[in-house]
């Protein structure tokens, strides 16, 4: 495919056939192909070495058996039957223990009607697993960071928004500075 762009055929092509060879290239680029055999080597274990921090801390969050304290009063919403059905806490009649599950939590999020009770439950969501996790993350950020530096780019965040409509890091900075002065105002 490059040797036809070196040529005249690549000009011969129309547009969609030439964005077609273009992307093509691009790809195999960031998968590594220009890389030298040790090098790409190297890219191929970090790789991996990603997909298996990802799954653990994806194991992490499913395997956790956070559970958290609440009021009934604070579960209005959900039906009786089923905080009927939630262990209690020992010593309080009017406490129960909710497990957090990324699943389970959304559907009770949705039910309850108190705002202070959902933002409770959606900080116990974001922060599952995350004694184990973010030593998981903070490896997963300098793996990603490395892979991104091998194949060319300034960072990770350079390398994600290489094809996608931002283009680049300095865009996404300009329009989040724009938008926060637009925003900023009407939140006085």
């Amino acid at each position: 495919m490059s040797s036809a762009k070196k040529d005249n055929s690549f000009n011969k092509l129309g547009k969609e056939a030439q964005r077609y060879i273009n992307k093509t290239l691009e790809d195999f680029e960031t998968q590594g192909m220009k890389l030298s055999p040790d090098k790409r080597n190297k890219l191929i274990q970090l790789q991996k070495e990603i997909g298996e921090i990802e799954q653990k801390a994806e194991a992490n969050i499913n395997e956790d058996k956070s559970k958290a304290e609440f009021k009934v009063s604070e579960l209005e919403g959900i039906p009786q039957e089923l905080i009927d059905k939630l262990p209690k806490v020992k010593g309080k009649t009017d406490a129960v223990y909710l497990s957090i599950h990324k699943k389970k939590t959304p559907v009770a999020m949705s039910l309850v009607k108190k705002e202070e009770t959902k933002k409770k439950l959606d900080l116990l969501l974001d922060n599952l697993a995350s004694g184990e996790n973010v030593p998981l993350i903070h490896s997963l950020i300098q793996k990603r960071d490395e892979v991104a530096k091998m194949l060319g780019f300034s960072s990770n965040a350079e390398f994600v928004l290489q094809d996608k409509m931002a283009k680049n890091v300095a865009n996404v900075e300009k329009l989040l500075d724009d938008l926060t002065q637009r925003i900023t105002p009407l939140g006085r």
